[in-house]
């Protein structure tokens, strides 16, 4: 029984083969280069992983075929409308990077899913994602949305990237205490006092924020990298001085590049 298969080609076209019975296929891992197109995906249904990334897709109707598949990568692509995503069960990788998507409501209902990608994205609505107990890692950054209300609940979050969003309020952040990775440069954000009940924060990045007071950071005895802009070192010296203090532990570098990592 075939296992696996991986396929570099410019054009991915699945048919019936008497030499290979593409249901029997467990693990699969496929890949379209650049201008590939889909044409059928009725005889992959036990396909887990599907890479489509940079790809000259736009319509993944096909897709409601692949209940197994675990993995999705449509970054780069001109995917827009996600309906066909409702079907995906059983989906626990996705990725949305650069595309046109602008309504996440498909994945209301995907509860396994573990990671999400809505980089450079349309999104507005992120409520979508309230219910998502298993999500561990998500990326809204480089977007419009500034309401972060939906992910209070989202208590096994472990990664989150804000950065270049229209967020300006984080209290709904306060109890997701499992964070270890946060992403809040370029934001609009000026209070920060509710990161203090992070107890399990190891990275944070800060760059370019007017923030009123660093002191709530103090609290943070597992941080290990602090992330500030150059003109924040200029602006809060003292602050930072006695947070090196504070958390000798704790690597405070400025910002290098404009991607808030």
């Amino acid at each position: 029984m075939l296992k696996g298969i991986v396929i570099f080609y410019s054009f991915l076209i699945l048919f019936n083969s008497h030499s290979i019975c593409f249901a029997d296929i467990k693990e699969t891992q496929i890949w379209l280069k650049k201008h590939g197109r889909i044409y059928s995906l009725e005889e992959l249904e036990n396909l887990k992983e599907l890479y489509l990334y940079k790809t000259k897709v736009s319509n993944i109707n096909l897709i409601i075929y692949l209940e197994k598949l675990e993995y999705l990568n449509l970054n780069s692509t001109k995917v827009s409308d996600i309906t066909p995503l409702k079907k995906l069960k059983k989906l626990k990788y996705l990725y949305l990077y650069n595309t046109q998507v602008s309504d996440i409501a498909p994945l209301k209902n995907l509860k396994y899913l573990k990671e999400i990608d809505l980089t450079s994205t349309e999104i507005l609505d992120i409520s979508p994602l309230k219910n998502m107990k298993n999500l561990k890692w998500l990326d809204i950054s480089w977007t419009k949305f500034s309401n972060i209300s939906p992910l209070k609940n989202l208590i096994n979050l472990k990664y989150l990237n804000l950065y270049h969003s229209q967020v300006s309020a984080i209290s709904p952040l306060k109890d997701l205490i499992n964070l270890k990775h946060l992403f809040l440069s370029r934001t609009k954000i000026t209070d920060i006092s509710p990161l203090k009940n992070l107890k399990n924060l190891e990275k944070l990045t800060l760059g370019w924020l007017k923030i009123k007071d660093l002191n709530p950071l103090k609290e943070l005895k597992k941080l290990r990298k602090l992330y500030f802009s150059k003109d924040q070192f200029t602006f809060y010296r003292d602050q930072i001085n006695e947070l090196k203090k504070v958390l000798p532990k704790c690597e405070i570098k400025e910002v290098l590049i404009e991607v808030g990592l």
